[in-house]
Order: structure tokens, then C-alpha cells, then sequence
């Protein structure tokens, strides 16, 4: 707590003073007295007045030193009282900047009581300056950091140290726990002895929280089994945590400061970066499936997340992406995906797919105006081939004919087999329909060929039906039975023949 005094003015002069006034005063009355009442002959009459004129005249001095005292008293006292006044606001302005400074400050003696606090001290605590007077730092301090707090004052004591900072919990009046950056030194008297103890502390509790989560959010970085690389708003690598390297192969160092493609394996194109970044510009989060190559060279799935970390300004600072290895549930999954779709024995697209194929090969042709011609084809006399050399014989007779098949069409085509010996060819992208005839010839001439099936030299031919779009019909179901007619027509006109469904 602040004291001040005031100064009295010295007053020893001007009492002496006006004591000796009076005192000569009396000497004079005496005097009078006598001569007023014929105590004293005539010499002695006249010794009394030089007497008396002496002592008159002393009187005056003393009176005009009187004066003089007083005066200068009654400036002193105005210089006091205009120090004291100045004492005064000095006092007040002292107190108001520490009960407004934006730091918690107090003052305590030696028992550790507080002998002042200020406002924002009373703001961390959650007390009021009157109930922390019956209240020490100690009784406010996190029972796990009192014996830290004590060891500190000790040291201060025996001179230790001059000041100390730490940081440390306080329990408010509410229960809270808060955490305080503390910074303490000693005041001493002239002997040496401590008077006070001296205090500021700042509230750090959001420093230490944030902090608590940096560390929480390193440990998981650093011990995550999901790879994590960062980079800055211009795409530079300027992190990586250890998964990434088990992942990928590359250290820390071999990326740092480079861009992330030095990971692509070339499997996407410029069209999927630039609708990843599209995605990532709009929505500030991209996730998805990537080929990527490690540092060995070895092509690899991952799972990719990525997200774009904003500024206060709405800038983007940085880049985190998260991945893990996928290539074993691709691969499964793709497996699933190939059982599902593809003919086991001639790894032809099977029924299903080929109804996806057609389905998306009518939309194109709708969209770009252009043909498309649909082949059933249906091998003549295959039973004959199963009855007579076994299901394994014919089993490799149909590979062969998918191999067949296959060769006479472009890559852009597709060949399917719905089931037994019944397989279909979709030409798209078709500017005339000249190509269909070539084609259709091609395959009746190459499935007449022999077959070689082990020491069995084997005899088919197959029986085609042919349908356009639009010429012919315009939807897939439309198509499928078209086909499946003009197939039918083939046979019963003499087999080994394509015939179209619109002739």
C-alpha cells in the first residue's frame, strides 16, 4: 500500500518569538506599575522610563522580528502545503497508471500479505482488492506449484537472488485454474531489511493452451501412421513427418524446398491437377484416390486429403495434405470390380459390362452425332466341339475366339462375351458405315479358320447379326433385340454369315 505525510512548517522561531514578545511585555507593565503608583523616587522615576524606553524599543525589534517570522513561517507553511498538494497528485497519478496498467501488479509484506493490488490483478484472480487483503499469493497458488512459489521467496530473502520470474497456476475465486507468467523482486530498507515484496504477472492462459495443442498436434504429426507433407501457398514442400517418409521413401531433406510432384508416377493428367486445384480454390478441400511413385521407383495408390489453410485474411498459407497407402484395397478392390465385370475364362468385359459400355457408347454417338454398330456373333457348331472333345476343349476354343475377335478391332471398341459360346463387338466413333462391313467380314473369315486344340484340329464358323444406330434403332434395348434377330438370321440363312437387322 502507497503512505504519504505531510510536512508541518517549523514553528520553534515564531513560537520563540512571540514567548520573548510577551515576556518584554510584562517587564513593561512592571515598570508602569511602579511609576503609577509612587513606588520609586524621581531618579528613580527617570530610570524607570529609560528603562522603560529600552525596553520599548527592544519590544519593537523583537515585534518587526516577530513580524518577519511569521511571515517567512506563513511561506514555509504555503510551500508545504503546495509540496504536500503536488505530493498529493503525484501520489494519485502513481496510483491511477498502476491500478490501470494492463498488467497484474501487487505488493506484499513480508508475511505475504497483500498490501496493494491493481485492477487487472484483481480481473486474473477474480477477487475484489478488499477480500484479497485477508488473502496471501500462497493461498491462491496451484497446490502443485506451492513449493516452487515458496523456494522463490526464500531465495529472494537470503539474497539469493534480486527477482525471479516463473510461470505458474493460480486457482481463482471461481475455481478456474489460470495460468500466470510471474515476475518478483524485494524491496529492502536502508538496513538492508525486507519491507515488501514487489509483484507483476500477465495471464498466459491461452499461450499455454495453444501451446498445449502445438505439442499435441506435433506428438500426433510426428507419431501419426498417416503420411503428412505441408507445403506453402506457392506449393513447396516445408514439411514432412516420419510416416511420410516410411511411406514414400524420401527423407525429410531429399524433398524439402521442392514441389510435390516429384511424387507423380504420371498415371493423372493435367486435367485431374487442374480440377483438384479447382476444387481446392472453391471448397478449401480436395480428397481422393492418386498413383504416386516412391523414391524406389515403385508405383503406389494412395488415399489423398488435402486442405488449404487460411489467414485471418481469408489467404491461403498453407497446404496439408494427408495420404496413406491403398494399394492393397485398390488391388482387392479392383479384383472385386474385375469379378463383377469380366468374363473369367476369356477376360472379355462380361454381360454386365458390356451393357454399361453400350449404354455410355449410344450417349456418345447421341452427342456427337456419330454411328454405332452393334455384332452379335454366335459360333456354329460349338456343342458339337464340347459333346465330342470335352468342356476343356471347348473352353479353350473360346478363348482362341476371343483372341480372334479381339484382333480384328480397335483398341476403342469393345468385344464382350454374354455366356457360352455368344459374344458381341460395339464399334464406335464410326464416320461411314463401310467400316462395319469390313469388319463383319473379317471376323466371319478369321473364326472359319481351323482351331488347334491340342492334337485336334477343330472346325467353327460363326453367325453375326448387325444393327446401326440411329438407322436401325435408337435405344439400347432397341439394339440388343435387333442384334439379337439379325444373329438369328445368319443361321437359318446358311450360318458362317453376317446379316444386318435393317436389310
Amino acid at each position: 500500500m502507497m503512505y504519504s505525510k505531510k510536512v508541518a512548517p517549523d514553528s520553534m522561531t515564531f513560537e520563540a518569538l512571540a514567548e520573548e514578545n510577551r515576556r518584554l511585555r510584562k517587564i513593561i507593565d512592571a515598570l508602569m506599575d511602579r511609576v503609577e503608583y509612587g513606588e520609586a523616587g524621581e531618579s528613580s522615576a527617570y530610570g524607570v522610563f529609560q528603562s522603560t524606553v529600552m525596553l520599548e524599543n527592544l519590544v519593537r525589534l523583537r515585534t518587526h522580528e516577530l513580524e518577519a517570522a511569521l511571515e517567512r513561517n506563513e511561506k514555509i507553511g504555503r510551500d508545504l502545503q503546495h509540496a504536500n498538494e503536488k505530493l498529493a497528485q503525484s501520489e494519485d497519478g502513481f496510483r491511477n497508471i498502476v491500478d490501470n496498467a494492463p498488467i497484474g501488479m501487487s505488493v506484499m509484506d513480508t508475511s505475504y500479505h497483500f498490501a496493494l493490488v491493481n485492477r487487472a490483478f484483481c480481473n486474473i484472480v477474480g477477487y475484489t482488492s478488499d477480500e484479497l487483503k485477508n488473502l496471501t499469493p500462497l493461498t491462491l497458488t496451484h497446490p502443485d506449484d506451492l513449493a516452487l512459489s515458496l523456494d522463490n521467496f526464500e531465495r529472494l530473502i537470503t539474497e539469493d537472488i534480486s527477482s525471479y520470474q516463473i510461470e505458474k497456476r493460480y486457482i481463482r475465486k471461481d475455481g478456474e485454474v489460470v495460468w500466470v507468467q510471474l515476475t518478483t523482486s524485494l524491496l529492502r530498507d536502508t538496513q538492508g531489511q525486507p519491507i515488501h515484496f514487489v509483484a507483476q504477472m500477465q495471464d498466459i492462459t491461452e499461450r499455454r493452451r495453444s501451446e498445449e495443442q502445438l505439442r499435441l498436434a506435433a506428438t500426433i504429426y510426428n507419431s501419426s501412421n498417416e503420411a503428412m507433407m505441408i507445403t506453402d501457398a506457392q506449393n513447396t514442400i516445408v514439411a514432412t513427418n516420419p510416416a511420410f517418409t516410411a511411406l514414400t521413401g524420401y527423407a525429410a531433406d531429399d524433398v524439402l524446398g521442392k514441389n510435390p510432384s516429384v511424387l507423380s508416377s504420371g498415371k493423372q493428367d493435367k486435367q485431374f491437377y487442374q480440377a483438384m486445384w479447382e476444387t481446392l480454390a472453391q471448397h478449401h478441400y480436395w480428397e481422393g484416390d492418386v498413383w504416386n511413385r516412391k523414391k524406389s521407383g515403385e508405383v503406389y495408390a494412395e488415399w489423398l486429403s488435402i486442405s488449404a489453410v487460411q489467414d485471418d485474411d481469408g489467404q491461403v498459407q498453407n497446404y496439408v495434405a494427408l495420404f496413406t497407402d491403398i494399394t492393397e484395397q485398390k488391388q482387392a478392390a479392383d479384383l472385386i470390380w474385375k469379378h463383377a465385370n469380366y468374363d473369367a475364362l476369356t477376360q472379355l468385359p462380361n454381360r454386365r459390362l458390356f451393357r454399361d459400355r453400350l449404354e455410355q457408347g449410344v450417349k456418345k454417338a447421341e452427342r456427337n452425332g456419330d454411328v454405332l454398330a452393334l455384332l452379335f456373333i454366335d459360333l456354329d457348331h460349338f456343342k458339337e466341339v464340347n459333346d465330342t472333345l470335352g468342356h476343356q476343349a471347348g473352353d479353350d476354343l473360346l478363348v482362341q475366339v476371343a483372341n480372334r475377335i479381339t484382333s480384328e478391332v480397335r483398341a476403342s471398341d469393345t468385344v464382350a462375351r454374354l455366356g457360352g459360346d455368344e459374344f458381341t463387338v460395339i464399334l464406335t466413333d464410326l464416320a461411314d458405315a463401310s467400316r462395319i462391313d469390313r469388319v463383319a467380314q473379317a471376323l466371319v473369315d478369321s473364326l472359319a479358320k481351323p482351331f488347334q486344340l491340342g492334337n485336334q484340329e477343330v472346325h467353327v464358323s460363326a453367325s453375326i447379326g448387325i444393327i446401326v444406330y440411329p438407322d436401325d434403332a435408337r435405344d439400347v434395348h432397341s439394339l440388343l433385340k435387333g442384334a439379337d434377330k439379325a444373329m438369328y438370321r445368319s443361321k437359318s440363312e446358311g450360318r458362317n454369315r453376317f446379316t444386318y437387322f435393317g436389310r
